[in-house]
């Protein structure tokens, strides 16, 4: 077994609870999760059977035991609340009615893992990922919870994506494009960008039986909802902030509205696509 510590910085707000959920905990169960997720996303093992039996030997399944052994602790820690989910906290309308506990950005904690090194590479992706295009805690795709990982980077080569087909859950492949906007001073003007911005781009597509496959709350439409394939976070770096919108993509198979799936997403990357400062296909990020 080898220990990896990870200090982080929070950010933009950051909400996670437990069993009380007025108060904010930073949990491992909830990371175990999320980096399980990222580990599927930038797994390059294509055979299903092959990949979930890898998966439950790492992050644990209903027969085995979890390998991945996680550890957290706040640091320099300034925990606020919000009761009035009024400017910037709009966004998690329907998150809660009652008063909240969140960390504040710039408040630091640390991660500790320990597993066999044997899953040292994959393990490293999946925390680089998870900062770099996700967060912890509620609303992590809506740009809530981003942190940074002190000292610690990788060569996160995705060209290896390139060839990779599209599949029947969230992951890297052929159709997968990073989208990085103007940098700002502060944390609150790149949330408030990163809102306007997914705002326009899901006005532009107006066809009504297209707007459901956005994932979305959007009025007037009827039909399944499906999961959004847009991952909104926020990066700094020397005071900059950056932010930022990752397109993954799944194959939606249901009554085969796939072809209707990537039209619909088509016309809203359009949109990104005109707003970013900076655009790179996934592949070559």
């Amino acid at each position: 077994m080898i220990e990896k510590k990870y200090e982080c910085e929070v950010i933009t707000p950051m909400f996670m609870s437990g069993a009380n959920q007025q108060k904010f905990e930073l949990r491992p169960p909830s990371i175990n999760g999320l980096l399980r997720f990222w580990w599927r996303a930038s797994s390059k093992i294509s055979d299903i059977d092959k990949l979930r039996k890898k998966e439950g030997k790492i992050f644990g399944s209903k027969e085995k035991k979890s390998k991945l052994a996680i550890k957290s602790s706040l640091l320099e820690s300034d925990i606020k609340k919000v009761k009035n989910f009024k400017g910037i906290f709009k966004y998690l309308k329907g998150y809660s009615d009652t008063e909240r506990e969140y960390l504040e950005p710039g408040s630091k904690f640390e991660i500790i893992l320990n597993f066999p090194q044997e899953y040292e590479s994959e393990i490293e992706r999946s925390m680089f990922c998870l900062a770099k295009y996700g967060g912890l805690g509620a609303r992590n795709r809506n740009g809530f919870g981003s942190f940074d990982i002190e000292n610690f980077s990788m060569d996160f080569n995705v060209k290896k994506y390139n060839k990779v087909d599209i599949r029947d859950f969230h992951t890297f492949s052929e159709k997968s494009i990073y989208y990085s906007f103007k940098e700002v001073n502060n944390w609150k003007k790149a949330m408030n960008n990163l809102t306007q911005i997914y705002k326009d781009a899901r006005y532009k597509v107006k066809e009504s039986k297209l707007r459901k496959y956005l994932g979305g709350p959007v009025k007037n439409v009827t039909g399944e909802r499906h999961a959004k394939p847009y991952f909104m976070t926020v990066n700094k770096n020397n005071n900059k902030f950056y932010p930022q919108i990752l397109f993954l993509p799944y194959k939606y198979n249901k009554n085969n509205d796939f072809n209707e799936y990537i039209r619909a997403h088509t016309i809203f990357n359009r949109v990104l696509k005109d707003k970013a400062k900076i655009i790179k296909e996934v592949n070559n990020a």
